[in-house]
């Protein structure tokens, strides 16, 4: 009784649609059985067949069950009047088109799998054996080893973790917000920090944070060249816990001026890439006087702007974008055109993230844009 009113209903409901395959079933049937042995309390010791439990309990099998739920379900839709949907869908065909021969879509998709997962098995001890040399490895060769995009000849630079505690705008009211950042300075020589030539500060994509640039290589570099390196994570990104800062552009641009001031970046050279350009662009609109140069790599937002908003920016700009890009990158160059002190330098066959395509390129095309400040 109790398999017949809570197991079985519980187990075949909605098989009525299944689409069911020969492993389906066996889960099933072992599941069903195990359940049997125990409401009819039969030890495994009995060592009885599953055709002797379904005698005993005078209970079709699970195929048999499920076929007959599905012929049932059939013979309901055939007795439906002609304009019942689910009848319609029955009894329907394509206009157009056919399947094409050979191998069906199920089955090629199930060789694809099986050869993928073969070729995994052969690949596995590969990559363990690649992973076991590395840190077998001397460390002086470890030592060598440094950031993609980084020139050769150039040192490892100590990048700090640091956090700020700043003052946010919020929609109803004001918050505070700690946030992250990493930060190179140039290295010592002879026991005594030099001044910094120049102060660049890095924001960040949609999919990133400043571990990005740190990855890149960018903030050691900037910092072997005598710069000082801010990547910071926007709110909600990274290490920077989510806070809702207002929705109107001067309440972005306030906060990286509010940035700006807690970790004592005077004028620095800001760059910008895309989902940052909701934080640049304001800042560049209403407080350009703090920045010494705008790098934007296709920003988001300049078609918030009005060509004479741009001609009255003062800010020397070098405009970067990626020869594929054909949306923002294209975007941007068109609206940054009116910024009187502009210059444009095209990746070639990079995307969207072209600094990342082509890190040296970019960053060789950023080292020559900061010289021109010294």
């Amino acid at each position: 009784m109790v398999d017949r009113t809570v197991v079985i209903p519980a187990l075949l409901y909605g098989s009525e649609t299944w689409t069911m395959y020969s492993r389906h079933l066996k889960s099933l049937e072992k599941y069903h059985q195990r359940c049997r042995r125990k409401i009819l309390q039969i030890p495994w010791e009995d060592r009885r067949t599953n055709i002797n439990y379904l005698d005993q309990a005078n209970i079709p099998s699970i195929e048999a069950l499920t076929t007959l739920n599905q012929l049932r379900w059939a013979g309901h839709i055939v007795r439906m009047p002609d304009m019942r949907l689910p009848k319609q869908t029955l009894y329907s065909e394509l206009l157009h088109g056919k399947r094409a021969k050979g191998f069906s879509f199920v089955r090629r998709n199930m060789h694809t799998c099986t050869f993928n997962r073969n070729r995994l098995l052969i690949y596995l001890p590969v990559v363990g054996a690649i992973i076991v040399i590395y840190y077998l490895l001397p460390a002086n060769l470890l030592d060598n080893t440094r950031p993609s995009g980084l020139p050769q000849g150039l040192g490892m630079a100590n990048t700090k973790l640091l956090t700020v505690n700043v003052t946010v705008q919020k929609p109803q009211n004001t918050g505070t917000l700690d946030v992250f950042y990493r930060e190179t300075l140039p290295p010592e020589k002879d026991g005594e920090n030099p001044h910094p030539r120049l102060e660049v500060l890095l924001l960040h994509g949609h999919a990133f944070s400043s571990k990005t640039w740190e990855s890149l290589g960018t903030l050691n570099l900037l910092a072997q060249q005598g710069y000082r390196a801010v990547a910071v994570d926007l709110p909600g990104f990274g290490n920077t816990p989510h806070i809702e800062i207002g929705k109107v552009d001067k309440d972005r641009a306030d906060f990286l001026l509010v940035f700006l001031n807690a970790v004592g970046l005077q004028t620095p050279v800001l760059v910008s890439p895309s989902m940052s350009g909701h934080f640049s662009i304001p800042f560049l609109m209403l407080h350009n006087q703090r920045l010494k140069g705008f790098v934007p790599i296709a920003p988001v937002g300049t078609n918030d702007y009005s060509a004479e908003q741009y001609r009255k920016i003062q800010t020397p700009t070098l405009i970067v974008f990626g020869e594929l890009d054909t949306n923002l990158g294209m975007q941007s160059l068109k609206n940054f055109r009116h910024l009187p002190h502009r210059t444009a330098f095209k990746i070639p066959a990079a995307h969207h993230a072209c600094y990342l395509d082509e890190p040296h390129k970019f960053h060789n095309a950023l080292l020559d844009f900061l010289t021109r400040f010294q």
